[in-house]
C-alpha cells in the first residue's frame, strides 16, 4: 500500500497536468485520512484492543466511500477499496468485505497491492472455515516478494493444519516461523496452543511465559494468555497453580469476565477435592452475578449437593440452572427424578434401567452398585440376574479397583450360571483379557 506521499513524490509520478491535480486532489483532500484511519485500526487491532480498532476501522468505510464517489479517476482507488475490504473484514462484515475483495480482483488483477490482497481475503476465509478457499489464496500469497506478507500466508496456513487436527505438520511450520522471528505475538500463543495439543506442556509453558512478558499486549489478550497457561498447570495435574494464574488475571470486579474466571476457580477447587472452597465461591457467584456465571453456579453447587446424597438440594439447584436452558442441568435433573421415581419400586427391571442411567449418564459407581443389588433383592428374572452380577463384577474390577468384591459377584455368577458366557466374560474384567476372547473361546 501507498504510504504517506510527499507532494514533489506525487507530481513526478504524474504522466500528466490533469492526472496531477486529480491525484493531488483525491491525496490532500480524503487519502491522507483514509490511510490514517487505517493505520490506526490495524495498530490497535495488533494489540488486540478491539474496540479502539472498531472506532478506526468504521472511519475508513467513510472515507473510503469518499474516494469512490469523488475520485473514481485517482491513483489511489485500489488503495482504497483494500482498507475498505481490510475494515469490514476485521469487522467482521464479511459479506461487505467479499463484495470489496472480488471487486479488487475485477479492477484492479494487476496492482502491486494484489499479494496483500490474497492474504487478508485468504485470513477472512480462514475465519468463515471456507478452509478450501483459503487455503487456495494463501498460498497465491506466498509469491510475493515482502517477508510480511509470506510469513502471515504461512501462519495462517498452519492454522488451516491445526484445524484440521494435523497438528505435528502444523508445529513444524511454527517452530520455522518463530526461528525467524519471535516478535509475533500471535504466533508465539498459537504455537504454544499446538503444543499443549500434543501434549508437550513444558514447551506450551515456556511460549505462554514469553508471551506475557511483553509489555505491549493488552490485558485482554494478557488473560487468554493466562487461561492457556491455567490449561498447561491443569493437564500436568498441577492445580495449585492452575488456581494461582487464573487468580492473576487482571479483571474489573463484578463483571461478566471476573464471574467467568471465579467459575473456573470453583472448578479448579472441586478437581482438588476442596468441596467445601468450591462451595463458597459458587453460592458468592450465585448471589451476585447477573449473568450466564449465575446460572452455571447452580449447576455446580447441584453437583456438590449430588456428591453428597442429597439428591433433593440437587435437584432444586438443577432446576434454578434448567431455567437458563444448560442443557447438562436438565439432563442431570431428569436423571435425579427417575432415581427418585424407583425409590420405592420393586419391579427389577425398572431399577435395572435406572441403575444403568446413573452409570453411563452421571458416572456413580457406588449409586449405580447399590441399585443392582436392589435388582438382586427383587427376584430378577435369570437373564436380567447374569446381567445384573456381570455389571457388578464390571464395576468393582474396572472402575473401584476392588478385585476381592469382583471376584464375589464372579462366583455368585458362576455358581448359579456355570454354563453361561456371561461368567467367562467376567473373568476378563479380573485378568484383562479381551471381552470378545472369551466369546471365540
Amino acid at each position: 500500500m501507498k504510504r504517506w506521499i510527499p507532494a514533489l513524490f506525487l507530481i513526478a509520478g504524474c504522466s500528466s497536468l490533469e492526472q496531477m491535480l486529480v491525484d493531488a486532489r483525491a491525496y490532500f483532500n480524503t487519502f491522507y485520512n483514509l490511510q490514517s484511519e487505517f493505520n490506526r485500526g490495524e495498530y490497535y487491532y495488533n494489540l488486540g484492543q478491539y474496540i479502539k480498532a472498531k472506532s478506526h476501522y468504521m472511519k475508513v468505510e467513510a472515507k473510503g466511500s469518499r474516494i469512490l464517489q469523488l475520485h473514481r479517476d485517482s491513483r489511489f482507488v485500489d488503495d482504497a477499496i483494500y482498507m475498505m475490504a481490510v475494515s469490514y473484514s476485521r469487522l467482521k462484515s464479511y459479506t461487505k468485505a467479499e463484495k470489496k475483495f472480488r471487486e479488487f480482483f475485477t479492477y484492479f488483477p494487476d496492482s502491486p497491492l494484489r499479494w496483500k490482497v490474497y492474504l487478508e481475503y485468504g485470513i477472512m476465509l480462514y475465519e468463515m472455515k471456507r478452509y478450501d478457499e483459503a487455503e487456495r489464496y494463501l498460498r497465491r500469497a506466498l509469491e510475493s516478494t515482502e517477508d510480511r506478507v509470506r510469513y502471515r500466508a504461512r501462519l495462517y496456513l498452519a492454522k488451516i493444519l491445526i484445524d484440521k487436527k494435523e497438528y505435528e505438520r502444523a508445529i513444524g511450520i511454527l517452530e520455522e516461523l518463530l526461528k525467524e522471528n519471535r516478535d509475533n505475538r500471535e504466533l508465539i500463543l498459537t504455537a504454544a496452543d499446538v503444543y499443549l495439543k500434543l501434549g508437550n506442556t513444558q514447551r506450551a509453558k515456556e511460549l505462554i511465559q514469553e508471551y506475557i512478558r511483553d509489555p505491549r499486549i493488552s490485558d485482554s489478550l494478557k488473560n487468554s494468555a493466562l487461561r492457556l497457561l491455567a490449561l498447561a498447570y491443569v493437564k500436568e495435574g498441577n492445580y495449585d497453580e492452575a488456581y494461582n494464574t487464573l487468580e492473576s488475571m487482571v479483571v474489573r470486579d463484578s463483571t461478566p469476565q471476573y464471574f467467568a474466571v471465579r467459575l473456573e476457580m470453583g472448578r479448579l477447587l472441586l478437581m482438588k477435592g476442596d468441596t467445601q472452597g468450591a462451595k463458597d465461591i459458587f453460592q458468592y457467584i450465585s448471589e451476585v452475578s447477573k449473568d450466564t456465571a449465575r446460572f452455571y453456579s447452580y449447576y455446580y453447587l447441584g453437583l456438590i449437593e449430588e456428591s453428597r446424597g442429597n439428591f433433593e438440594g440437587a435437584l432444586s439447584y438443577y432446576e434454578d440452572a434448567s431455567k437458563m436452558g444448560l442443557r447438562m442441568a436438565q439432563e442431570r435433573k431428569e436423571t435425579l427424578v427417575k432415581i427418585k421415581s424407583v425409590e420405592n419400586e420393586t419391579d427389577p427391571i425398572k431399577i435395572y434401567r435406572v441403575a444403568e442411567i446413573m452409570y453411563l449418564n452421571m458416572n456413580k459407581p457406588d449409586i449405580t452398585l447399590d441399585m443392582l443389588r436392589k435388582v438382586l433383592r427383587n427376584d430378577p428374572p435369570p437373564q436380567l440376574e447374569k446381567k445384573t452380577l456381570l455389571f457388578m463384577t464390571y464395576i468393582f474390577a474396572r472402575d473401584m479397583h476392588m478385585p476381592d468384591s469382583a471376584r464375589h459377584y464372579l462366583n455368585l455368577l458362576r455358581k448359579k450360571y456355570p454354563s453361561s458366557i456371561y461368567a467367562r466374560i467376567g473373568e476378563t474384567y479380573l485378568s484383562g483379557i479381551p471381552w470378545y476372547r472369551a466369546i471365540q473361546e
